[in-house]
């Protein structure tokens, strides 16, 4: 006897006679057997659903790990800019005179006056040709062109390809050998084209001179009138390469650049305008003084990033007036130490050796939530009756507060075996197993609904099998009886 308790019925739902009586979807019983065979599958269906909550819920964790990786990551930034004893102070340059230099004042500097006099601008040099009626097509002869700057010299070839004013000044601007060269249009005269050559960073060592040693006579024409020229007034040199030249305390000091970098410690000078020595401002004093403000900028970065973090891990914990937990890291572990750990840090004791040896001595106090404010006015106060200390606070290796925090951000968030990193791999471990507990079980499903499909459909021919039967004997009946007649 068949699996369906039918002899005459093969697995497939047809006769053994080879008769086709496959009858589904309640057309024989009457029942809808689609519907019930969904309502079974989805039955067997509810351990995947549980799976699949599970996978969602660790991916709103890793989500949420996520997050914390990078506002820690910005706390690892702000914390870097005050951690190093080199960086720490922020300073200022302030010139008594405007319009004479302007002054920059990087971590490195120191305070003090210094008297500056600015005695002489560095210049490029620039020459220039006589002028002419066109800067296309007339040409100027060719050969060789080599332009020699601080005792090197650089070749350029002038043909009959390229021997215009407007083709010559191509070709020294493609050479990218340290001068450029224009056209200029003057805009009146029948002449007005002239081509200008100037080097492209100031002082001596970038002078220039032009020659050609093959050339034809109009090319060395054209040389000698943008070499020498006539001082100025039509061709030739109308502006001498000089190096900048300033007094610094009494000390004169020569660069080839406008921007000085090494005269005064940690400062850079933009000269500007030469000083008068017989005028009412022969020289400007340049003040450089710390600058609390601006440290106190990075202060409040470390304040606002750090607080970011905090409110990040109190809102994991926090749950809803129905008792439900409004993050879905409420409770977890790696949470809690990540914050005891930066909170024991920030609200303990800096054994510096100073006066300050608290964060809350110089402004930054910690509340019950383990957030943190800044009182900018205490801080400047600190700051002024001991800078030292105030930066050894933040700074001292291996036990300012700054340092320590960043310290403890980095390990936190490293890529390779970091608390985070290693909760994470925890979390796609755990994915991959339900993915791979989903997946058999999507299988096992599957084949149960095949089953059910075919049970069914045997149901169905059976009970269509039947009813046929019961047709027949009911025509063999009525049949009969005519016949007695």
């Amino acid at each position: 006897m068949s699996s369906y308790g039918m002899g005459g019925l093969n697995s497939t739902g047809y006769n053994n006679s080879g008769m086709g009586m496959f009858q589904f979807g309640g057309l024989a019983s009457g029942l809808d057997t689609k519907k019930i065979i969904a309502q079974l599958v989805a039955l067997e269906r509810l351990p995947i659903k549980s799976l699949e909550h599970k996978k969602a819920f660790l991916k709103s964790q890793k989500k949420a790990f996520n997050d914390l990786q990078d506002k820690l990551a910005d706390l690892e930034k702000s914390l870097n800019s005050i951690r190093k004893s080199s960086n720490f102070l922020e300073f200022t340059a302030t010139p008594d005179d405007e319009g004479f230099f302007t002054a920059t004042a990087s971590h490195s500097a120191q305070q003090g006056t210094w008297q500056i006099s600015v005695d002489q601008l560095a210049t490029v040099q620039r020459n220039k040709s006589a002028l002419y009626a066109d800067k296309d097509s007339t040409a100027h002869g060719t050969g060789t062109l080599t332009i020699t700057i601080d005792g090197t010299a650089h070749d350029i070839q002038i043909d009959q390809n390229n021997n215009t004013l407007q083709g010559i000044a191509g070709a020294i601007n493609d050479a990218d050998i340290g001068v450029t060269a224009t056209v200029i249009d003057t805009g009146t005269g029948t002449n007005r084209y002239q081509l200008v050559i100037s080097s492209k960073e100031a002082g001596t060592d970038n002078a220039f001179t032009l020659s050609t040693d093959d050339g034809d006579q109009d090319l060395v024409n054209l040389v000698n009138e943008i070499n020498t020229g006539d001082g100025g007034t039509t061709s030739g040199k109308f502006q001498t390469a000089q190096d900048a030249k300033i007094t610094v305390n009494g000390i004169q000091i020569t660069r080839g650049s406008n921007t000085i970098t090494d005269a005064i410690p940690g400062v850079t000078l933009n000269l500007l305008k030469t000083h008068d020595p017989s005028g009412s401002n022969p020289d400007t004093n340049l003040t450089v003084s710390t600058d609390s403000s601006a440290i106190e900028d990075k202060i409040q970065d470390f304040v606002d990033d750090y607080n970011a973090v905090m409110e990040f891990i109190n809102g994991q914990g926090k749950v809803g007036e129905k008792g439900k937990a409004e993050g879905v890291l409420l409770g977890d572990f790696t949470l809690t130490s990540i914050q005891n750990r930066l909170r024991s840090i920030a609200g303990g004791l800096a054994e510096t050796g100073g006066t300050y040896t608290m964060l809350a001595l110089v402004g930054v106090t910690t509340d019950k939530e383990g957030k943190l404010s800044f009182d900018r006015s205490k801080f400047e106060s600190a700051l002024q009756a001991d800078e030292q200390d105030v930066k050894d606070l933040f700074t001292k290796s291996g036990v300012g507060v700054a340092d320590r925090l960043y310290t403890a951000v980095d390990d936190i968030t490293d890529s390779v075996d970091g608390i985070i990193k290693t909760r994470l791999d925890g979390i796609d471990d755990i994915i991959k197993q339900l993915d791979d507990r989903i997946r058999r079980e999507e299988d096992r499903v599957a084949k149960y609904e095949e089953t059910l499909v075919q049970r069914f459909a045997g149901y169905e021919n059976l009970i269509a099998m039947y009813q046929q039967q019961g047709y027949s004997l009911g025509a063999y009946n009525f049949g009969g009886t005519g016949g007695g007649k």
